[in-house]
């Protein structure tokens, strides 16, 4: 077990904050800002006269526009956040948040798909609480089961990796649920 582990189950019963990386977000800015140049550059083009490489260029740089926005938002508004107390946990970001109750959460898991570098990792987890759920909601969930075998995730590893957030949660988990 690693040393932020253990001084995090420390804590216990907290309430403890984990915050999002900031790398990554800083990354996905970077990614961003890159491709909404391109995207300027291809609608000024004079190589790219047609209709379509207009509309082409106009569509990245709504899209990829809009992703480095919110990704700025998450560095500076430090939006993302995973909050562990003794009745469950909580999951804010840029606009929402969200609590599970330990007691509504099965055993967290690590998924990492073959395809995926490691980093990309994500922590899984079922939800049991289905009252909450509206159908759209719903309808994620059972996709996320058939794809990755859980119904629910963590969006970050909080500065973690994902099998230290995973060992984290079980472990928190289990002593509140004692």
């Amino acid at each position: 077990m690693s040393d932020q582990v253990t001084d995090v189950l420390s804590k216990f019963p907290g309430p403890v904050t984990l915050n999002a990386s900031w790398r990554k977000w800083a990354r996905m800015l970077l990614i961003g800002m890159g491709f909404v140049v391109l995207s300027v550059l291809l609608v000024q083009s004079d190589a790219a006269p047609s209709y379509l490489d207009k509309l082409v260029g106009c569509s990245g740089i709504v899209f990829f526009g809009t992703g480095t926005v919110l990704s700025a938002a998450n560095i500076f508004a430090g939006a993302g956040k995973l909050m562990l107390h003794d009745a469950g946990f909580e999951v804010a970001s840029l606009l929402r948040s969200r609590g599970v109750l330990w007691r509504d959460a099965a055993e967290f898991k690590v998924f990492s798909p073959w395809y995926m570098p490691k980093r990309s990792a994500r922590v899984m987890y079922d939800d049991a609480n289905e009252k909450r759920k509206t159908p759209f909601q719903m309808t994620i969930a059972n996709w996320s089961a058939s794809l990755f075998g859980r119904n629910a995730g963590v969006p970050d590893t909080y500065g973690l990796s994902a099998d230290e957030l995973a060992n984290l949660m079980n472990q928190w988990r289990e002593r509140a649920l004692k």
